[in-house]
């Protein structure tokens, strides 16, 4: 007589060493016997998972209430199984469950019984109650427990299972979790795709080591069965990897490849979550972004908001525009607002996406600021401030959106991150809004923070504040201390550096070591420099009056050689600072008459035109090329200006009187 376990194919209980064995005909295999009891126990589970099968829930629970003390282990976890079934299923909620008297009471006996039966019924409790997200924290640990001590005993789904239950309720409980892993890695040879694909996506969930020699085994196995994956598969994978930010790049175009052969075969979910790894990864693949694209395309009308707002997002951050699905899923989005208000982070991110692309869609921007007052109270931080620099960027300001987002900000400024806080400010400033009362709330907020601003964080709070023209002193002391520090360790990016000297200038405001020092640290990438980022620094050294003949020298040698890419207020700036500083690089002014034509001198406004004229004038030799300069302007009937009509009126009275 073949075993019940035998005929399903899965391992039989532990036995005694005494226990009879006979061979089964034909191929000797050994069975072991099963006694009545236990055959009786298995057609009373049978018959009640039948019954439990086509039971509602709440006929279920009547039963667990009723019947449930009589039930064995597998009794119980069949119960919890049909129950979960129907959650998954959407046959019922799980906050229904959990808020019924009855729930507590099945679980009272699943926790009485979990000791009981095999190992396997832990895993199948352990992904019931992940389903019905049931997060008692002591039926948690005191399975967990159990986990440990039998860990030995359980198959690779089970393992599995096991970690995708953790990871959904987010119990951290290490030394499960090492357990599990430990195990993974002995039987990773046995894992199936699905195995390898739920314990990756368990583990980015988790947010545990990458450097684990269980995740490397992972990353084997999942490779060896990548052409075997269905699609959740695949979106698991590559969403581990994109959330561990692990640029597997032979597996993540394994997956893409199996992507494409199964594509239609994707949910919503699927392709949005798979489109979003590619972006959280960096990753280009132009083929097969189209190739998603297009599919999205056609299920759009099926897309949740969530779905939407994902794939937009995706694009935005790979910089991949493509007008016409932008233009379906605007539509789109506007079309599901009607029906239910769109969640903030749908908001913030559909505006940041379009910011991020410049695409140009007023009506759309209309919408969202228009939308955001129904739910403005449920905006986290972050969402505040990408909606604001998504404002600031597109250049649409609206003051309605404004006038009910600020006062929001007050309550929950303190909650900002560093990189919130300071993107707020800086679109803040952006948008040329000057309330002193947020200004020094923002100040507030980001003094208390600045210890922990990023480099970046710093220099856009700084550039901030320097194109309010808000300066207080304390402030910018303790800023000056935080930076220092990084400068101890570092040089700063040229945009950086450039940024803070150019605000630091704005506002008047000068330290004379911390100049020296920031100066001389950027002086071995200066080659690196923009155009821009030489133009802000020379001239912000010229207006604090900072003399460093060496750096000035770099900057004037850098900017000669660059001048044509430079626009023409970046042209004013560099030879107005590096004359004043006293330049001895006479070849920046001759890259500056190279390129002084008619066409160039016509797009110059009179700021420009006076700054050229005085560096012109400043330096000796050059001055006769000014007056030159005079000569062109008026053949040309243009106007240089008062400022610049100044400087030769009092050039030709006090200096030159024969003129």
């Amino acid at each position: 007589m073949v075993s019940y376990y035998s005929a399903k194919g899965a391992s039989a209980p532990r036995r005694s060493r005494s226990a009879s064995v006979r061979r089964s005909d034909p191929e000797n295999v050994p069975v072991t016997p099963i006694s009545y009891y236990e055959r009786e126990s298995r057609r009373r589970n049978r018959a009640l998972r039948d019954e439990l099968r086509g039971a509602e829930a709440s006929g279920l629970l009547d039963l667990a209430v009723q019947r449930g003390h009589s039930w064995d282990t597998i009794g119980i976890a069949t119960a919890l199984h049909a129950l979960a079934i129907k959650v998954r299923d959407q046959s019922t909620s799980s906050q229904e469950i959990l808020r019924d008297q009855r729930w507590q009471r099945l679980c009272s006996l699943s926790f009485a019984r979990l000791v009981e039966g095999e190992a396997r019924n832990l895993a199948n409790v352990a992904w019931s109650l992940a389903n019905i997200l049931e997060r008692d924290m002591p039926f948690q640990s005191h399975l967990a427990e159990l986990v440990i001590q039998r860990a030995e005993e359980l198959k690779t789904q089970e393992i599995s299972n096991l970690m995708w239950s953790a990871a959904t309720l987010r119990f951290h409980h290490a030394p499960m979790i090492s357990s599990l892993l430990s195990e993974s890695t002995k039987q990773i040879g046995l894992f199936s795709s699905q195995d390898a694909a739920n314990t990756l996506w368990a583990i980015a969930s988790l947010a545990l080591s990458r450097e684990s020699s269980a995740f490397s085994s992972l990353l084997g196995s999942a490779l060896n069965h990548v052409n075997e994956f269905k699609p959740q598969e695949c979106a698991n994978s590559i969403w581990a990897l994109a959330n561990l930010a692990f640029n597997d790049t032979e597996l993540i175009r394994g997956i893409a490849f199996r992507a494409v052969e199964i594509l239609t075969e994707f949910r919503n979910q699927n392709l949005s979550n798979f489109i979003w790894a590619f972006a959280k990864l960096g990753h280009k693949d132009e083929e097969t972004t189209v190739k998603v694209l297009e599919l999205s395309r056609e299920r759009l009308m099926t897309f949740s908001p969530q779905d939407l707002t994902t794939t937009v997002w995706s694009l935005a951050t790979m910089e991949h525009r493509d007008d016409d699905f932008l233009k379906l899923a605007v539509m789109e989005l506007r079309q599901r607002a009607q029906l239910k208000p769109l969640h903030p982070q749908h908001m913030s991110n559909t505006f940041w996406s379009l910011a991020v692309l410049s695409y140009p869609d007023t009506p759309m921007f209309e919408f969202l600021c228009d939308s955001m007052r129904f739910r403005i109270k449920e905006f986290k931080p972050q969402e505040i401030a990408n909606f604001i620099w998504s404002m600031a960027i597109t250049g649409y300001k609206s003051p309605g959106a404004l006038s009910f987002m600020l006062p929001w900000v007050e309550e929950i400024v303190h909650e900002f991150s560093c990189q919130s806080t300071a993107n707020f400010v800086w679109s803040y400033a952006k948008l040329g809004l000057d309330d002193f009362k947020v200004i020094r709330l923002i100040e507030s907020a980001a003094t208390r923070k600045l210890h922990s601003f990023s480099e970046q964080d710093l220099s856009t709070t700084l550039w901030a504040f320097g194109t309010m023209l808000h300066r207080n002193d304390h402030f910018l002391e303790d800023w000056i201390e935080v930076v220092s520090k990084h400068l101890q360790r570092a040089s700063l990016k040229p945009q950086h550096a450039s940024n803070i000297l150019w605000a630091l200038a704005s506002m008047i405001f000068y330290d004379a070591p911390f100049y020296t020092a920031l100066t001389h640290g950027i002086q071995k990438s200066m080659k690196s420099f923009a155009p821009q980022d030489l133009a802000c620094s020379i001239w912000a050294c010229a207006t604090v009056v900072h003399r460093d003949p060496s750096f000035t020298d770099l900057v004037a040698d850098q900017a000669a050689a660059q001048l044509r890419q430079f626009d023409a207020q970046s042209v004013g700036n560099t030879l107005w600072g590096a004359a004043y500083l006293k330049t001895s690089v006479v070849k920046l002014y001759d890259a500056l008459r190279l390129m002084l034509d008619d066409s160039t001198l016509c797009c110059y406004n009179e700021k420009v035109l006076a700054m050229v004229t005085r560096a012109l004038m400043t330096e000796p030799e050059k001055v006769e090329e000014s007056w030159e300069l005079f000569q062109q302007l008026q053949r040309l009937d243009v106007n240089p200006g008062i400022s610049a009509l100044s400087l030769y009126l009092h050039r030709s009275r006090h200096l030159q009187p024969s003129l």
